[in-house]
């Protein structure tokens, strides 16, 4: 339709917080879910802190805007994917900071006053579920990096009685190892997303638009969450 053709499909990786909303779907005395997901986010969190290592003169700090600071990371993190939205001053700002319907939760990491690693996370209740999102993950060419921010982005969701995270990325992209380290897996049926394409230029060759490991994509590419 409208000469538009399949491009690649956005896999949608899973992690459980919380066993309340699942047993919530099973069981009839009300008491039995709330004390569930309160002893697995307990376990959950508790395993969370004990693991990765930390990282010396890493500064973690949760800011509720952008500065122009960003853009200096920008520059350096575009390199690192052929295909990939842009992700400045001006786009950040708008997508996550000009929403008053949404609640974006923004952390960065900082190195000698730099930023080198991003992370931002949102919630939301569905039916019988409080589901967590990773909106962005990014980080200079440090795997270290983006696993401690991934670390307290999922310790934030879990103390807001976060019951499963969701994260979006394309099949070949190398955050995949830190969220598989996180205990994410891949979740068929859920959220599920296919990037579609018009080639208006005989320069672009669809073999390279179809490679995966050039994108890198987020749920923060669409406003499905």
């Amino acid at each position: 339709m409208f000469n538009h053709k399949d491009l690649i499909k956005i896999e949608v990786l899973f992690k459980r917080l919380s066993w309340r909303s699942a047993l919530k779907r099973r069981v009839k005395w009300s008491f039995l879910p709330d004390f569930a997901g309160w002893i697995s986010s307990l376990v959950v969190r508790f395993f969370l802190a004990i693991k990765g290592k930390s990282i010396a003169g890493i500064k973690y700090t949760w800011v509720s805007s952008f500065d122009e600071s960003i853009n200096l990371f920008w520059e350096k993190v575009k390199n690192q994917y052929t295909i990939m939205l842009q992700r400045d001053f001006v786009y950040l700002n708008w997508r996550y900071c000009r929403k008053p319907d949404n609640a974006y939760h923004i952390l960065r990491a900082e190195l000698d006053g730099s930023i080198v690693g991003l992370v931002i996370v949102r919630y939301k209740d569905y039916e019988d579920a409080r589901i967590g999102f990773i909106m962005e993950s990014l980080a200079i060419k440090d795997s270290a990096v983006l696993d401690s921010l991934l670390k307290r982005g999922l310790m934030f969701l879990s103390r807001n009685k976060v019951d499963f995270v969701l994260a979006r990325v394309s099949s070949s992209d190398p955050v995949k190892r830190a969220f598989y380290k996180k205990g994410f897996s891949p979740k068929e049926d859920v959220w599920n997303s296919h990037i579609v394409y018009v080639r208006y230029s005989s320069h672009v060759e669809d073999s390279a638009l179809c490679d995966t490991s050039l994108w890198h994509v987020s749920f923060g590419d669409c406003d499905a969450a």
